[in-house]
């Protein structure tokens, strides 16, 4: 794998992280800088070890993932949008995703990083070398999940008591998205 193809790799297995730092930093008021590198260093880390993990479990595990890691990703993606779409409704704000809580984010980090595991396969069968891409992998997430807390820490001044709808819908798509893209 040349570099071009390591960065549009790294650039779309960040999608997914990067729509849910947007619908965190929808939900986080006022915003930290330390409250806005919890999400990145999450997701950053976990996009950079999932390809490690897939590239060293090799072709044992391909049939596994490939076979109903896109149904996970759906299920707690829509699940958690159902829920914040839910409460918004309800004038509640006690959104399930919260930037500051480690187990939402470590949940969150792993579901959103099975494409990067698959990717390590991939990888892994190609003969690439391993490292180098983790870590582009790990570099790209983690920036444009802090861009995205920023984006949707703004957007979420403008949307005002919208955003648990906003911020549910995303979450719903980016979880249909891969169901899609996998079936």
């Amino acid at each position: 794998m040349d570099l071009l193809i390591g960065m549009l790799l790294a650039f779309g297995l960040a999608m997914d992280a990067f729509a849910v730092s947007v619908v965190g930093g929808l939900t986080v008021r006022p915003l930290g800088i330390g409250d806005a590198l919890r999400a990145p260093a999450f997701f950053g880390f976990f996009q950079g070890v999932m390809p490690v993990v897939g590239w060293l479990a090799g072709h044992k595990l391909e049939n596994l993932v490939l076979g109903f890691g896109h149904w996970i990703a759906f299920g707690l993606l829509s699940a958690i949008g159902f829920k914040m779409i839910y409460e918004s409704a309800g004038q509640k704000q006690n959104y399930l995703i919260d930037l500051l809580d480690a187990r939402i984010l470590l949940m969150l980090s792993i579901v959103t990083s099975i494409d990067a595991l698959v990717a390590g396969l991939t990888i892994s069968i190609l003969g690439a070398p391993i490292l180098r891409h983790a870590t582009m992998i790990s570099v790209v997430t983690f920036l444009l999940s802090l861009f995205g807390v920023f984006v949707g820490n703004k957007l979420g001044f403008f949307l005002g008591d919208k955003t648990g709808v906003v911020g549910g819908v995303i979450l719903i798509l980016v979880g249909f998205q891969t169901l899609v893209k996998h079936i």
